[in-house]
């Protein structure tokens, strides 16, 4: 199963959907604070529109993610990984090759938010909720002073 798709792509074209991509991949991660997980999978065998991405994302978004390795997830059981030109990230990536896999092709990878981040999101949202029930019982409570002291009046 030769496709023409995977043998050749304009540069201004893999450009555009890099950053496509891109941008689809950072607002998952900041959009959906309480996303513990993300699998990004693309029908490209092209790097750039993959191992870059994950890597140019991971290293610069605001939240804290964790490629995960895909080998350990599938336990060995999968022929083709991600490219050690992007580091232990690529490397962290799968590949179904039409050659191998019998498949038109396809990229994955899998992203888990830092647990300490996770922990740290929590932990403010409940000082926050915290702080805004004192606020709300000292408004009560002022409101209630105010109304018995008027009626001693």
């Amino acid at each position: 199963m030769e496709l023409c798709v995977h043998n050749y792509i304009e540069d201004t074209r893999l450009a555009k959907l890099t950053s496509l991509q891109e941008k689809f991949l950072k607002h998952a991660m900041n959009s959906f604070p309480k996303a513990k997980r993300i699998v990004y999978s693309t029908c490209s065998l092209f790097p750039e529109e993959n191992e870059r991405v994950i890597t140019n994302i991971v290293k610069t978004s605001r939240a804290k993610w964790r490629v995960q390795d895909v080998k350990e997830l599938l336990k060995g059981q999968w022929n083709n990984f991600g490219s050690g030109m992007y580091g232990s990230i690529g490397t962290r990536c799968m590949y179904a090759k039409p050659d191998s896999d019998f498949t038109t092709g396809f990229f994955l990878a899998v992203l888990d938010r830092d647990q300490k981040e996770l922990e740290k999101k929590e932990k403010n949202e409940n000082n926050a909720i915290n702080g805004e029930e004192k606020v709300t019982k000292n408004i009560t409570n002022a409101k209630y002073a105010s109304i018995s002291s008027n009626n001693d009046i």
